[in-house]
């Protein structure tokens, strides 16, 4: 079952659109922004877990186990908010079918939505190259939706995972539209859309091609935040300005910093310059020594979803949010409207070309 979108505001220039989501008696407005409940205003609360095979036994056989998970669970949810449970199987290989009926069981019961669990480790199997990386995941998708489709009352959010290789993405979203799925979580895992425009280009085309762009949205979760060179104070928030290359709504980084073993060391001997804070004036993160890690996540959460709304509110009165982008310096610096607006016309202009080139023969 599909959540039911209505596009609202679509940006002339970029991929930023305003879609209000309706499901389970509520509605979602974005661009948005996920919160947690620690954050100061609630819409969509993100809830994320790791489970991995060894805990999946752990639960199955044993009552106290389960009961213990669903309660932490359960005191992260926000009563008056949207609540997405996100689940990371960390398994190698392919749940047996009890063992995905447990996973199914615990993403659904606390969740508004039933969202497929990631699953990078069976994606990165060795053992999983080729066609058979290709019958992993299907496989995956297949006992998944078997389980989830017996009991289902929730729209289902498919997972594009980013070391799917473009030439399977068409091949993986006609599976999805089979599947009456039109909306799309993205699991960065550490790493950045914005770093990587070709590979969103593919989604993005193919979703126009099956006209179901407007049927859905794209969450991006996991998303990396940028990296700092050397010794600079700032850098371009790269997990924010990927909302223009068509991301709708913007979840969070739950995965710890990709660091190498020199900046471990760094570290430990006291040459860490803090945390970084989104600023909201310039789009980059700033190093703020004087706050802990997790007082500046929570902060970057705050920051990013106000900044978002009053995104919103410049789409609802302009034809395009390029003008007040401009407004911050680090788009400037780094050409990012320029590369969003690109971006679009090579989405759509060469569908538009192909097909007159079909219709004139």
């Amino acid at each position: 079952m599909r959540f039911r979108v209505q596009v609202k505001e679509v940006d002339d220039e970029l991929l930023t659109r305003m879609l209000d989501i309706h499901f389970q008696g509520k509605t979602l407005r974005s661009p948005l922004k996920a919160t947690n409940k620690s954050a100061q205003l609630h819409e969509l609360n993100e809830i994320y877990h790791e489970v991995s095979s060894d805990r999946i036994q752990e639960i199955k056989t044993n009552s106290t186990n389960e009961r213990l998970f669903n309660q932490k669970i359960q005191k992260e949810r926000v009563n008056e908010a949207i609540n997405f449970v996100f689940l990371r199987y960390t398994g190698e290989t392919v749940p047996l079918p009890d063992d995905m009926e447990t996973l199914v069981d615990l993403q659904y019961a606390y969740s508004d939505a039933a969202i497929i669990p990631s699953c990078p480790s069976l994606l990165k199997n060795q053992d999983n190259v080729g066609t058979a990386f290709w019958d992993s995941f299907i496989s995956y998708l297949d006992l998944y939706l078997q389980i989830v489709e017996t009991l289902n009352k929730k729209s289902v959010i498919g997972l594009i995972p980013h070391q799917m290789p473009r030439t399977l993405i068409p091949s993986l979203l006609e599976y999805y539209q089979a599947h009456d799925i039109t909306s799309f979580i993205i699991d960065s895992s550490g790493s950045s859309l914005y770093s990587n425009p070709s590979w969103v280009r593919i989604i993005q085309r193919t979703l126009y091609k099956l006209n179901i762009l407007d049927e859905g949205f794209i969450y991006d979760i996991n998303s990396e935040q940028g990296k700092f060179l050397k010794n600079a104070d700032v850098v371009l928030a790269k997990d924010f300005v990927g909302l223009s290359f068509g991301v709708d709504i913007l979840g969070n980084l739950h995965l710890g910093p990709r660091l190498s073993a020199d900046a471990w060391n760094k570290i430990k001997m006291g040459s860490y310059r803090g945390p970084r804070v989104f600023d909201p004036e310039t789009y980059g993160y700033v190093r703020v020594p004087a706050l802990t890690r997790e007082v500046a996540n929570l902060e970057n959460i705050n920051r990013q979803y106000r900044e978002l709304i009053k995104i919103q509110s410049v789409l609802k009165e302009e034809s395009s949010v390029t003008n007040y982008l401009h407004t911050k310096e680090l788009i400037e610096t780094h050409r990012v409207t320029e590369k969003a607006r690109d971006f679009k016309k090579e989405v759509f202009e060469r569908l538009t070309s192909q097909s007159t080139l079909f219709d004139a023969e």
